[in-house]
């Protein structure tokens, strides 16, 4: 006898005892285990885990009477399910702060950006009208005053002799 007999002749003998509604939701509980499987490596989007959970709550639902080792086997897969939404939930935060983070420095930099231009034009303005003001005073030195009609006043220059 090969080792492949051997085996199918197991397995004939174990599906034999069991019902074919046991059969059923062997297999459903075997693909949700390797959605898990999936889940662990790839981790899903929050949510995704719990629409399984969801499911498998409905299959067992279904199911009816069980044996103590489907109720078990049941467990593990709805709490693998839990671990997996968890860790889901638990990524996207991390994932999301980084986010926030990344934009917040972002901001920040091209605020930086915005302050240096703002600060280097104000010293530009100041540079300039100091600039104006001693072309004003160099032109007030020059060109003599006048009473606002256009006749110019000459300096009188008081002098006291008694």
């Amino acid at each position: 006898m090969s080792t492949m007999d051997a085996i199918r002749q197991r397995i004939s003998r174990w599906t034999g005892r069991l019902r074919m509604q046991d059969f059923l939701f062997l297999c459903l509980q075997f693909i949700i285990a390797v959605v898990i499987l999936v889940f662990l490596r790839f981790l899903p989007p929050p949510g995704w885990a719990v629409a399984v959970m969801a499911a498998a709550a409905v299959f067992i639902s279904l199911q009816g009477d069980m044996r103590g080792w489907q109720k078990a086997f049941w467990m593990v897969l709805i709490c693998a399910l839990l671990l997996v939404e968890l860790r889901s939930i638990s990524a996207d935060r991390t994932q999301s702060d980084k986010r926030a983070s990344d934009d917040r420095q972002m901001q920040y930099e091209e605020f930086q950006k915005i302050e240096n231009g703002q600060s280097a034009d104000r010293k530009a303005t100041a540079i300039g009208l100091g600039s104006i003001e001693s072309t004003q005073e160099r032109l007030m030195s020059v060109i003599p005053p006048t009473d606002g009609k256009g006749t110019r006043h000459r300096k009188v220059v008081r002098s006291d002799h008694r």
